[in-house]
Parts: C-alpha cells; sequence; structure tokens
C-alpha cells in the first residue's frame, strides 16, 4: 500500500451524505432538524431568551407570552403533547 492510496482511504467526499460528524451522519443531521423540529428548537430558545429578559426587568405583563413560547418549544418533545392533552381534557 503507498502513501497516495493512503491517502484515499482517509479521505471523506464531502459532496455525499455519508460525511460524519462524530456518530452522525449528515443525512440523520438534516433528518433531525426538519422544519418542524428546528421550529420547536427556535420557539423554545427565543422562549427562554424573553423570559430571561423579562424576569430581570420584572415585566410582569409579558410574561404569559414567554411562558406560551416556552410550552410551544416544549410539545416537540415526545410525550409532552400527551400529558398537554390529558391535562386539556382532565380540566376540560
Amino acid at each position: 500500500m503507498s502513501g497516495e492510496d493512503g491517502n484515499k482511504a482517509g479521505r471523506r467526499e464531502l459532496g455525499s451524505r455519508e460525511v460524519s460528524l462524530g456518530a452522525l451522519t449528515m443525512g440523520e443531521l438534516a433528518a433531525f432538524f426538519s422544519t418542524a423540529t428546528l421550529m420547536y428548537v427556535i420557539c423554545f430558545v427565543v422562549g427562554l431568551l424573553f423570559y430571561g429578559i423579562f424576569y430581570l426587568l420584572r415585566n410582569q405583563i409579558l410574561e404569559p407570552v414567554t411562558m406560551l413560547l416556552l410550552i410551544a418549544g416544549l410539545s416537540g418533545l415526545p410525550g409532552f403533547r400527551k400529558k398537554l392533552r390529558g391535562k386539556a381534557i382532565s380540566a376540560g
């Protein structure tokens, strides 16, 4: 095995989906960060940011809005929707 063959074996093609990032491939990362998941993550992060800002400012008017953003972000977690449905049915 020459040095050139070793370089070819160690090289990864950037155009393919087999570029690995740790244990995950790019295809798995793209599937994880689908549009819906990304929306939940953005809602949660923005909610946390707003909650932190309004907590520091002690602004209680906009606090329910930030709680709704946090709940919208958490609703993307598996099993969280079932808990919300159960509470809505028992409260309703």
